[in-house]
C-alpha cells in the first residue's frame, strides 16, 4: 500500500474510535445531566427543608405571641377590675367626707398636731 491510501482496516479502526468517543461523550453527557438534576434536587430539598424550619418558627412565634397577649389580656381585665374598686371606694370615702366634713377636719388637726 502506497503512503496515501488509507487501508480499509484503518477507516474501520477510525470509525470504531469516532463510535467510542461518541459514546463516551453521550455517557459524559448523561452523567452531567444526571450531577446537574442532583444538584437541582439538593437545591429543592435544601429550600424547603429552610421553608419548613421558617414555617415551624412562625408559628412557634405567633404562639408566643398569642400567649402574651392572653396574658396580657388577663392582666388588663384585673387592673380595670382594680381600678373599678379603687373608684369606688374613692365613691364610698368622697361619701363619707360629704356627710361627715367635721369629722376629717377634725382628724386634720389632730394629725397636723402629732
Amino acid at each position: 500500500m502506497d503512503g496515501n491510501f488509507v487501508g480499509l482496516e484503518e477507516v474501520q479502526t477510525a470509525k470504531h474510535f469516532a463510535s467510542t468517543l461518541e459514546m463516551q461523550l453521550a455517557d459524559y453527557n448523561d452523567v452531567q445531566q444526571a450531577e446537574a438534576l442532583m444538584v437541582q434536587e439538593a437545591k429543592q430539598r435544601v429550600v424547603s427543608s429552610w421553608s419548613d424550619a421558617f414555617d415551624a418558627a412562625s408559628e412557634n412565634v405567633n404562639l408566643i405571641i398569642s400567649k402574651e397577649m392572653e396574658q396580657f389580656k388577663e392582666k388588663l381585665q384585673h387592673a380595670q377590675l382594680l381600678l373599678r374598686q379603687l373608684r369606688e371606694e374613692e365613691r364610698k370615702i368622697d361619701d363619707f367626707a360629704s356627710r361627715y366634713p367635721y369629722i376629717l377636719q377634725n382628724q386634720d388637726l389632730l394629725i397636723g398636731e402629732g
